[in-house]
């Protein structure tokens, strides 16, 4: 046919799961009929590749960047698709978070990760782009991200979670409303006026994250909080 009407292969993930205690067995599959690369990101040079249309691939513990590339009838590649596969131990804290903050000055808030209410990560926001991976190894009944503000402020910012995975952990994809209250709760500092809700836009990876938003006037100690009670 006419190499200009000719429609390029997509490269999309399917996987029976993302999460998992490990060793994790993880099936994958890609619709359409193209010549597939799968590698599974593994700290082989390029990744174990296998040209099968819908490989079983069996984690040891970690974090994996698993991609799919999609040829066309010439060779050529298209664009990688990716998606992340956690194969967790037993105390293995998981979460994914994204600051967005209009300031280039430090030590207005602060991003907190917490383990049955002890720190265990956290980070002054500074207007730094991406998002960063927060992996702990923590034996907890209790989970919980917090954004603070640390002086008087009316500079705005929101503080995005995705993927968060440990143990009995329910729902830290935040896809589907209708499941995350419960297990997931908020808490917030006594006349916070703290917005939150599922975001669209800002998300890791599917179609939503959760966001924790400061805009206003803010003193010091507001704080914004979601926590999970793990059963």
């Amino acid at each position: 046919g006419n190499k200009y009407n000719q429609v390029l292969p997509q490269a999309q993930i399917i996987s029976s799961t993302t999460a998992g205690l490990a060793p994790l067995t993880v099936s994958f599959t890609s619709p359409g009929n193209a010549k597939w690369v799968w590698r599974f990101g593994d700290g082989n040079f390029r990744g174990n590749e296998s040209r099968v249309h819908n490989p079983v691939y069996t984690f040891k513990e970690g974090v994996y960047n698993v991609s799919l590339t999609a040829y066309d009838s010439s060779g050529k590649p298209t664009k990688p698709s990716y998606q992340t596969i956690h194969a967790m131990g037993s105390n293995n804290l998981s979460l994914w978070l994204k600051e967005s903050y209009n300031s280039p000055i430090k030590g207005i808030y602060r991003m907190f990760v917490l383990a049955d209410d002890k720190i265990i990560w956290q980070k002054d926001c500074a207007g730094d782009n991406g998002w960063m991976h927060v992996l702990r190894n923590v034996d907890a009944k209790k989970i919980s991200i917090r954004l603070k503000c640390l002086k008087k402020t009316s500079i705005n910012c929101s503080l995005y979670i995705d993927d968060v995975y440990y143990r009995l952990l329910e729902h830290g994809d935040f896809e589907d409303m209708t499941l995350m209250y419960p297990p997931w709760n908020q808490t917030f500092s006594p006349n916070a006026g703290v917005g939150t809700g599922l975001f669209m836009g800002e998300s890791r990876s599917g179609i939503q994250s959760f966001r924790i938003r400061f805009e206003g006037d803010y003193k010091k100690g507001t704080y914004g909080e979601l926590y999970q009670i793990i059963k």
